[in-house]
């Protein structure tokens, strides 16, 4: 079976602790600060998006995960057939995340 073909199966486990994980305060702030001084300096590099999103992936924070999801429609429009690929799955990590704190 070819990669392209291949077809990854999250087991229930892979998913609790995809959507329990919480980032570290040390690699949000580290991931933040890259992502920001690249901003302000008027270009971000989308590996350096797509960190700073997946990290805002992992906060329990709704304005984080708002965030999280415009940065990965941003990276889907942008990137590569593989980063619209992992963009897609980390979006529906943070869909899933606001949907189920939008229950509470």
């Amino acid at each position: 079976m070819s990669n392209e073909n291949a077809v990854a199966i999250l087991s229930d486990e892979d998913m609790k602790t995809l959507l329990n994980y919480n980032v570290s305060g040390e690699d949000r702030e580290m991931y933040q600060k890259a992502y920001e001084e690249q901003l302000a300096a008027g270009e971000v590099e989308l590996q350096t998006k797509f960190q700073y999103a997946c990290c805002l992936t992992h906060s329990g924070n709704h304005n984080d995960l708002k965030l999280a999801s415009v940065l990965f429609e941003e990276l889907f429009k942008e990137g590569t057939e593989e980063l619209k690929r992992d963009s897609l799955f980390y979006l529906s990590i943070v869909e899933t995340k606001l949907k189920v704190s939008s229950d509470f």
